[in-house]
């Protein structure tokens, strides 16, 4: 419906960031990729970028393309570089591609930093899946990345999607 109707709608930012979680609840990363990376190129602020490279990494983390994910999240630690969130995604990204002491030493290098239960925690399963002990890790996983997306959508995008025929 949004997009059949997008262009009789004045407020295309609007349209476009509704499309963007419908897209990524659909499971449609492709295009919500595609739009996110439009957004990013109009964006005023570094703030803003910053907040558009997370998305477009996790979209990219979401297919499993841990080499986009890795450019994106490194994009993104340049114009933040204390985001803790990013670096442990990073990690993350590095471990999956079979960087293994890239992959500590980025933990390595937050703990250093700032004391992080959840960095902490990651880097414990990434040394104890050196031994073989995978599904801790893969749990690890999924407990920091899934703390880090941001699922909650406004009211006015709840009453809209609640009103749509998706198909």
């Amino acid at each position: 419906v949004l997009v059949k109707n997008r262009s009789k709608l004045s407020d295309q930012t609007s349209v476009d960031n509704m499309l963007i979680i419908f897209y990524q609840s659909a499971g449609m990363h492709n295009l919500a990729i595609e739009l996110l990376q439009k957004k990013y190129s109009q964006a005023p602020t570094e703030g803003k970028k910053a907040q558009i490279l997370w998305q477009i990494a996790n979209g990219f983390f979401s297919q499993e393309n841990y080499v986009e994910a890795e450019r994106c999240f490194r994009q993104m630690i340049k114009l933040e570089p204390n985001n803790n969130a990013a670096q442990r995604n990073l990690a993350v990204c590095l471990y999956k591609l079979g960087r293994h002491e890239d992959a500590e030493k980025t933990l390595n290098r937050i703990l250093s930093a700032f004391p992080d239960p959840q960095v902490a925690d990651l880097l414990d399963a990434i040394i104890q899946a050196k031994t073989g002990s995978q599904p801790q890790l893969e749990e690890k996983i999924i407990e920091n990345t899934l703390s880090s997306f941001s699922s909650e959508t406004s009211g006015f995008t709840q009453f809209f999607l609640k009103r749509c025929d998706f198909q």
